[in-house]
């Protein structure tokens, strides 16, 4: 009988209590209650005139109801042979002989609960009875599907805020991992603009994060002369293909240049696309310089 709607997954609710005092109030019954079994035990998540948590579920109207199913009027449970000769038992009170109960059928026709009113005294309920706690167990119905519906949105929001902070705490790692690589690192959309770049490459370009985030990487970078063919090799990289090692002049900051040699890397996402480009890169220029020298 329990379901995805399960009536006892919040606490106590005062709009529930309402529902059941109003139930008893207006029938002038006894007790009242909006129960759930499991199975073996009849559950109250809201009561009115007694005190119990729970009883067994065989003794109570709700299991004969339940075994009918279809709300269920009960004028003289004590001459009933479904119950004991006393009448129906209800926690703390003496037994009731009058009894009248609807189900609260939810979603794709699930049993969620039962709402139902007792009293002591025989033929207290008549038909009225019965459409009047059908209508307030309608009522209290909306209100689970209402919780429901609450818990679901709560739980999809802890579960993005879970994996944010994962997003998090990975573009921190990844961050930290990239600044502690002595290698030039940029890494750029399929598009060729730079989504973020290492300290190294960082302090050689003299370019911030923020001034580069966004922007193409070869017009920040490279020198006129070189920017057509290597936004080719950035178009061959977006199709899955390595390119490099490539040598050219990489611009810094006062308007000098370096030479970088550097590879340019396809990466794949989740989906097995192309998701990023990765540029890595090392500075050549004391390295070339040594060389021409020594052939000078």
């Amino acid at each position: 009988m329990r379901s995805d709607l399960d009536i006892f997954e919040r606490n106590p609710d005062p709009a529930l209590d309402e529902i059941i005092e109003l139930a008893a109030v207006l029938s002038n019954a006894d007790y009242a209650y909006l129960g759930s079994m499991d199975q073996n035990r009849l559950w109250f998540k809201s009561q009115f005139g007694f005190k119990g948590l729970e009883q067994p579920r065989w003794s109570t109207g709700c299991q004969r109801m339940l075994e009918l199913g279809r709300p269920l009027l009960i004028p003289d449970a004590a001459i009933d042979p479904h119950f004991p000769p006393p009448g129906i038992p209800v926690p703390g009170t003496r037994p009731c002989r009058s009894y009248a109960g609807t189900l609260l059928v939810g979603p794709d026709r699930q049993l969620i609960g039962t709402l139902a009113i007792l009293a002591e005294q025989p033929n207290r309920f008549n038909p009225e009875h019965l459409t009047l706690i059908e209508v307030l167990g309608r009522q209290a119905l909306t209100r689970i599907e209402l919780y429901s519906r609450i818990r679901a949105q709560e739980q999809a929001q802890r579960a993005r805020m879970r994996t944010e902070r994962a997003l998090a705490t990975e573009r921190l790692f990844v961050a930290a991992t990239l600044d502690s690589v002595p290698a030039l690192v940029a890494v750029l959309d399929t598009a060729g603009r730079t989504v973020r770049m290492n300290q190294s490459c960082a302090t050689l370009t003299g370019l911030s994060l923020a001034d580069s985030v966004g922007r193409p990487f070869v017009d920040e970078v490279l020198e006129t002369e070189d920017r057509h063919w290597v936004a080719a090799r950035l178009r061959e990289a977006a199709s899955g293909q390595v390119s490099g090692p490539h040598e050219t002049a990489w611009r810094i900051a006062g308007g000098n240049t370096r030479r970088v040699s550097w590879t340019l890397r396809p990466l794949k996402g989740p989906n097995d696309e192309i998701q990023y480009l990765i540029v890595t890169g090392q500075d050549v220029t004391e390295q070339r310089e040594i060389e021409k020298a020594l052939h000078s």
